[in-house]
């Protein structure tokens, strides 16, 4: 590594690499004045996506964490298929 830290995380005893940002995303768009977090997965050829708002959550901290909830369900639900 060039001194760059990965962060693991184990969802359902299933390793998930570089799990900080795994499935996430930020919507920022000054234009519609939307502002999000963002869930995108793609397991077993079904894509999962749902955004998390900023206002309907209470924040964009609140948004993150619940985006990740559901990414870490979805993930649990779901594992990836080993080849």
């Amino acid at each position: 590594m060039t001194g760059e830290l990965k962060a693991n995380r184990s969802v359902c005893n299933i390793e998930i690499q570089d799990a900080d940002n795994y499935g996430l995303s930020r919507i920022d768009d000054k234009t519609y004045r939307s502002h999000a977090s963002r869930v995108s997965l793609r397991r077993h050829g079904r894509g999962y996506v749902k955004n998390f708002p900023d206002r309907k959550y209470g924040g964009q901290l609140r948004a993150l964490q619940e985006a990740k909830r559901y990414c870490d369900h979805i993930v649990c639900q779901n594992p990836a298929i080993t080849r």
